[in-house]
């Protein structure tokens, strides 16, 4: 007896469970499946961290290297501008739409890099040894923050 009332109990209590879940799904089912959106900016301060302990930038590079860390602010904040005003769209995009709004994003990177490239050259010169390799490194083993193998051997 006392274990058919378990048996019973425990069942309605998986049922129950079940169907709360499903309300909450079914309600809103991004929100079980939704990451947290980390912001381009968030992600460039943390980078910014990260490189500059790698590199170990020293005190006569700091300037070079505050003028580098300005031109990767500028682009974050751009790439955040137009993800934000994309996805602030009041309607949903047709096709076309989204392309073109996704080009966009697209070519902000591109000038972003176009950007990037003449200032961290210009601090890559004048950097050690140690820190050139650091610096190889950091970029052949790492696209987009994320750590990947280099394209070349």
């Amino acid at each position: 007896m006392k274990r058919t009332a378990f048996n019973a109990t425990f069942s309605q209590t998986v049922v129950l469970m079940t169907a709360f879940l499903a309300v909450i799904f079914f309600a809103s089912p991004n929100l079980l499946l939704a990451a947290p959106k980390v912001s381009a900016v968030d992600r460039n301060d943390a980078r910014v961290v990260k490189m500059e302990k790698s590199l170990k930038i020293t005190p006569d590079q700091k300037e070079l290297w505050n003028a580098l860390t300005d031109v990767m602010n500028e682009n974050a904040e751009k790439i955040d501008e137009l993800t934000k005003a994309r996805s602030d769209k009041t309607k949903p995009l047709n096709a076309v739409e989204d392309l073109k709004s996704y080009g966009e994003i697209l070519d902000a990177h591109a000038e972003g890099m176009k950007n990037f490239i003449p200032a961290f050259e210009e601090l890559y010169d004048t950097m050690s040894d140690e820190q050139k390799k650091n610096a190889d490194v950091l970029f052949k083993t790492h696209r987009h923050g994320k750590p990947g193998k280099s394209r070349t051997k």
